[in-house]
């Protein structure tokens, strides 16, 4: 029996087809909190409070790993991306406040 696929599941950004859009400045473990915009490995397309680590690679180009999604928000309208905006700088002004 095949099981049925949560829709409130966050889900992963794809590496492949994922762009961050904007950064946090807060960096735990390599990794930059940040907004990224994208499909997940499940084929939605929406914006990703994630972690993202970039690595070098061979043809001096930066591989974007994304991982450690906090938040997604699948694309309603063209107001998705400003509402995540919005909740995004709150909660790194929380963080910066503490």
């Amino acid at each position: 029996m095949k099981k049925k696929k949560n829709e409130n599941d966050i889900g992963q950004p794809s590496t492949l087809s994922s762009r961050t859009i904007t950064r946090s400045g807060i960096i735990e473990n390599g990794k930059e909190l940040v907004v990224a915009c994208g499909y997940t490995v499940g084929g939605q397309f929406g914006y990703f409070v994630c972690w993202e680590r970039q690595e070098p690679r061979n043809d001096n180009k930066v591989m974007h790993e994304y991982s450690g999604t906090v938040l997604f928000k699948k694309k309603a309208n063209d107001r998705t991306l400003y509402d995540v905006l919005a909740d995004f700088k709150t909660f790194i002004d929380s963080r910066k406040n503490k």
